[in-house]
């Protein structure tokens, strides 16, 4: 089989297209969304650490503590 230069370059190029493209969508979604209905409202990834968060603390509040002496 023979192989002609101009066969590698179409090729080349056509793997480069596929790379971009391949790009363009990676690209997409690691863009931030820039359109948030209410910036006060918390998302499901925070809503579940905050719970984690939660969970792991004792259920009362030392309010003060009785000096001994």
């Amino acid at each position: 089989m023979i192989m002609i230069p101009g066969f590698f370059a179409y090729q080349a190029e056509r793997k480069i297209r596929r790379a971009e493209r391949a790009l363009m969508k990676v690209e997409v979604s690691l863009k931030p969304s820039e359109n948030r209905a209410d910036p006060e409202s918390i998302t499901d990834e925070e809503r579940f650490m905050f719970r984690k968060l939660g969970l792991r603390m004792k259920a009362f509040l030392l309010l003060g503590r009785a000096l001994s002496r």
